[in-house]
């Protein structure tokens, strides 16, 4: 019971349906159902298939933060996973290691200073 409340906590932080997760992750909806419910079992597979899902999509939303990914077009999204896997958005990440980076915040802020007396 323990992992249908986790599994359904990260299906709530994402704002994403059951629908959706099985689209995505390729699941069958009619036994994930009723195992969210509490009233049948999976298999491993199937569960670790569910959490792999649940964890490319959430990294998939914090990469492109703030902007928000909308998780109803499923063919978009498993798209993009697919693009992350294979690096493409390697880029996004350096840059947001380097805006995050509290040398640079304090190198732009300085710049603001010295631009805005010139």
């Amino acid at each position: 019971m323990l992992q249908q409340k986790i599994v359904n906590q990260k299906m709530f932080d994402l704002d994403m349906t059951l629908a959706q997760l099985c689209g995505i992750s390729g699941a069958n909806q009619n036994k994930l159902s009723p195992w969210l419910r509490g009233t049948a079992s999976i298999s491993n597979e199937t569960f670790l298939l569910v959490e792999q899902t649940l964890r490319e999509v959430k990294e998939l939303v914090e990469l492109f933060a703030p902007a928000p990914v909308d998780l109803r077009n499923v063919a978009v999204i498993v798209d993009l996973i697919r693009r992350k896997k294979a690096g493409e958005f390697e880029y996004l990440t350096r840059i947001k290691a380097l805006v995050d980076n509290p040398q640079n915040a304090a190198a732009l802020e300085t710049f603001k200073t010295l631009k805005s007396q010139s």
